[in-house]
């Protein structure tokens, strides 16, 4: 079994294989159709950096298909334009059927209010972003070719570490326990975010922590926590468990870490 950690950039690689989507090379592509995006926030070195994030309604490309796109951040205005889809050159190969896909990087953005534009191929849908310290907001008043699917997200405090430890075997059990015990050891205390979307999870209305669960665990134990503490103490807990008990649990790790020695 793997153990997988996440440590301050959590989509860095994602990214990177989208990025390349902004390319514009001579290459094959097919029409853009309807597509519905996402806006989420990662931590690059201690920095906080927004994504949009966009699919293809459509389902039945190579996953491996990728949006072009360009990106113009001028002040307060912020201009998206979906292009069309990248083919690869891969359509001989048993490739995974679903959305196609670009991931832009917004930078780093101020709290305030933008204008945005996304037009997806020719039609252009005009709204607004609103950046406060715990909240943003997307407001569009109507569109064409696109859905937002969440309009407000959360924002994810530094210091707020989260995953869950998945496991197959239930003699295990205490081993998942065990290593949530080591977080609040360390100092890590429950988290009190507000019911709401935060990207990566939700918090229901009942304080319930709601995320992406790998389905090749039969059993998990989640946790959500603050953990303002040293960076080496938390890494060192982490790798104990990546040598004593790689072969029994998987422990699965996200940290908004502000870059801090401490």
């Amino acid at each position: 079994m793997k153990t997988v950690f996440y440590f301050s950039a959590i989509l860095l690689v994602i990214f990177t294989l989208a990025f390349s989507s902004c390319k514009k090379d001579e290459i094959e592509t097919v029409p853009l159709e309807t597509v519905n995006g996402d806006i989420l926030e990662y931590v690059n070195y201690g920095k906080k950096v927004f994504l949009f994030n966009f699919n293809t309604d459509l389902l039945t490309y190579p996953i491996t298909y990728l949006i072009r796109s360009e990106l113009s951040v001028e002040g307060n205005q912020i201009k998206i334009k979906l292009i069309d889809i990248q083919k690869d050159g891969h359509d001989d190969l048993n490739v995974s059927k679903g959305a196609a896909s670009c991931s832009i990087d917004l930078g780093e953005l101020a709290n305030g209010q933008y204008e945005v534009q996304i037009t997806v191929s020719q039609t252009t849908s005009t709204g607004t972003l609103s950046i406060s310290d715990s909240l943003v907001t997307i407001d569009f008043p109507s569109t064409q070719d696109l859905t937002i699917n969440h309009d407000t997200l959360n924002r994810i405090p530094f210091g707020t570490v989260w995953g869950y430890v998945g496991y197959n075997n239930t003699s295990n059990q205490g081993l998942a326990s065990g290593f949530i015990s080591g977080l609040n050891a360390l100092g890590a205390e429950p988290s009190e975010l507000a019911p709401g979307y935060y990207g990566y999870f939700s918090i229901s209305d009942s304080m319930e922590m709601i995320q992406p669960i790998d389905e090749n665990f039969t059993y998990f134990k989640e946790y959500l926590r603050d953990y303002q503490g040293e960076a080496a103490a938390l890494n060192e807990h982490i790798n104990y468990y990546n040598t004593e008990y790689y072969n029994k649990v998987d422990v699965i790790v996200y940290w908004f870490w502000d870059g801090s020695t401490k």
